[in-house]
């Protein structure tokens, strides 16, 4: 499958998260950096583990978009912290936020 179209698919998984889920950029912004790792790590392990005992190819993929799409919310979340802080501020007190 070509980038472009597995890239489609990232775009709609992430629309999915927040229509469905509720995932938006508020809710999203509420987590920290550890906190993005974390779901990561969660997202990632999920993947991995399931693709492995279900040995189905179909769902190991759909999580691996899945922990793409969480990835791409976590850059969105710092890149709306970077911009939201002040020109003093240091890019440790943005990733605070």
């Amino acid at each position: 499958m070509a980038t472009a179209q597995v890239l489609i698919e990232l775009e709609d998984e992430r629309e999915r998260q927040k229509s469905t889920l509720g995932y938006d950029d508020e809710h999203d912004s509420s987590h920290s950096v550890l906190e993005w790792g974390g779901i990561l790590a969660l997202y990632t392990g999920r993947a991995i583990h399931e693709g492995e005992r279900n040995k189905d190819v179909s769902l190991y993929r759909l999580r691996l978009l899945q922990v793409a799409a969480v990835a791409v919310a976590a850059v969105e979340s710092l890149d709306r912290a970077v911009n939201a802080a002040s020109p003093s501020d240091d890019v440790d007190s943005a990733l605070d936020r």
